[in-house]
């Protein structure tokens, strides 16, 4: 559940309800008959909501559950529930920071802007200055997940190492296609072991 769909029904002393959002968090609504109702911070308001506290994407569910030991695709063939499938080790580049231009620097900044915002650490490497956070904008989230699949599913669904084959098939795990759809413009890479 993102933090901007989070809706809270909170109980006022007049036997009433309120409805709090994450942007209520931590301060206080007026209920209809004029009473102030507290509302608790976001990670109290996320719980009451069913959610975890701590857990606002997909990314951060996904890591959750690794560090649980547990593979949020399960251990059997994403297509037929084989227990023998080969393991794809995908790589997704969720976001990525770019560099801003600032009139401190021209030369730094001209090869920052012509060349990718995820080579922005060689760009300023190349134009011998160290890089300068002030410029960075954004922040880099990438997660590696495993997305088992059979060889005779592989074979008929088409090659797994292909971004739009893998996007296809994972879809068909809850949590990946949560990934997908909170980042509309990942990048992934796929690996075959």
């Amino acid at each position: 559940m993102a933090t901007n769909e989070l809706k809270v029904s909170l109980p006022c002393d007049c036997g009433g309800t309120v409805v709090a959002g994450a942007k209520d968090a931590g301060g206080t609504i007026t209920c209809g008959c004029g009473r102030a109702v507290a509302v608790p911070k976001l990670s109290q308001l996320r719980t009451l909501a069913g959610a975890d506290a701590f857990i606002t994407n997909p990314v951060e569910a996904i890591r959750k559950q690794q560090a649980q030991g547990i593979s949020p695709a399960g251990e059997t063939c994403v297509l037929c529930g084989s227990l023998s499938p080969v393991i794809y080790k995908c790589h997704a580049i969720c976001e990525w920071s770019y560099a801003k231009r600032t009139s401190s620097d021209d030369t730094g900044n001209l090869i920052k802007l012509l060349v990718l915002p995820r080579l922005w650490l060689l760009a300023s490497l190349l134009s011998g200055k160290e890089p300068d956070e002030s410029d960075r904008r954004g922040h880099d989230v990438s997660i590696s997940f495993d997305l088992p699949v059979c060889d005779p599913c592989a074979a008929t669904a088409g090659k797994i190492t292909r971004p739009s084959v893998a996007k296809r098939l994972m879809i068909r795990v809850p949590l990946y296609k949560e990934l997908l759809k909170h980042y509309p413009k990942l990048e992934l890479k796929v690996e075959r072991p």
